[in-house]
């Protein structure tokens, strides 16, 4: 027993942490949940754990507390803060009513004097959300403003290539990673195009010869616009091989169609 007038009740916790939060650990918040629960003689019914922005509430693990907490009997949603839950005031509201609905009451170990649901408690609860919402406005607008400052300057700010055809080379040449554990795998498509005449399918070439996933030689190919035609080679270069009664080479079955793996 404790002198807590949540002793005796239950609760599901909620911890979030984003790229924006510097690597900091989600299992630090649900530390001092635990430690927050067993203070207040509160039992721990559920914890969820996730790694996303809180720029809405399309969030695996929120909507799976919420799932939780409509479908069973929960006294307490507890999160860290407010921004740990939110960081839009209208998404904000949302996730209050739905807690006010199933009679869940929303509580904050970092400010355990904001209750939500009450008076004042709503105002701090729309206070710190709203705030926690201009700083996420003010980092997006600053991250744009760092990208856009550096494709100025001629950087490559997107996703680096895992594949390329030499021919792409210079063009693609900011794209390419040359000093790292995975540099960029370049091949020529002439050298493609021969294993395809050889028997080899996509998957056999990006496995055995290029060292990448087949899907990223496949679509490699397809924006060459030579994907129907290495399909034909390697397809042509089989049936020879089966007609004489020798054994296939490679050891995937060639695709059947231009966009097959295509999204895989």
């Amino acid at each position: 027993m404790t002198d807590s007038p949540y002793d005796g009740d239950t609760a599901i916790l909620y911890a979030r942490v984003s790229t924006d939060d510097h690597d900091q650990d989600p299992q630090t918040q649900v530390r001092n949940m635990t430690k927050w629960c067993e203070a207040n003689g509160v039992e721990i019914l559920e914890t969820f754990v996730e790694e996303r922005s809180a720029k809405d509430t399309n969030r695996p693990g929120l909507q799976a507390a919420l799932g939780y907490l409509t479908l069973n009997k929960v006294g307490i949603l507890l999160a860290w803060s407010e921004s740990r839950l939110s960081r839009d005031t209208d998404d904000m509201a949302k996730i209050v009513a739905i807690c006010k609905t199933n009679r869940v009451r929303i509580r904050y170990v970092s400010a355990d004097g904001i209750n939500p649901e009450e008076g004042t408690g709503k105002v701090m609860n729309f206070l710190n959300t709203w705030q926690a919402e201009e700083e996420r406005k003010k980092l997006s607008l600053n991250t744009k403003q760092g990208l856009e400052s550096a494709r100025l300057k001629g950087k490559h700010c997107g996703r680096m290539l895992a594949f390329c055809f030499t021919h792409r080379v210079k063009e693609c040449e900011k794209m390419i990673v040359v000093d790292a554990k995975k540099p960029t795998v370049i091949m020529s498509i002439e050298d493609v195009m021969e294993f395809a005449r050889q028997g080899y399918s996509v998957a056999g070439v990006a496995k055995k010869f290029a060292h990448v996933a087949p899907n990223t030689l496949r679509k490699a190919l397809m924006e060459e616009g030579r994907l129907e035609e290495f399909v034909s080679l390697c397809e042509k270069a089989r049936s020879g091989v089966q007609q004489r009664g020798g054994a296939t080479k490679g050891a995937s079955t060639p695709e059947n169609s231009s966009t097959k793996g295509v999204g895989e």
